[in-house]
């Protein structure tokens, strides 16, 4: 299974990518990265990815009614 990436913020350095990575991975339960988007290397995108949540895996049959 991919992983869905959202694209949250653009920026010129990496620096500042860097910075607003930081400050998401500290929020929680979700991975972040820098991604190089521009063919000469000058915009930086931070990603996200945050996991589904896992379904509770237990199903109840439906019972027939036999007559």
């Amino acid at each position: 299974m991919n992983k869905s990436w959202k694209t949250v913020a653009t920026f010129s350095t990496y620096q500042e990518a860097d910075n607003k990575r930081k400050l998401l991975q500290e929020e929680g339960d979700c991975e972040v990265k820098v991604r190089r988007s521009d063919a000469d290397g000058g915009i930086f995108r931070v990603k996200l990815y945050k996991p589904p949540v896992e379904k509770d895996k237990k199903r109840q049959k439906k019972k027939k009614n036999v007559n």
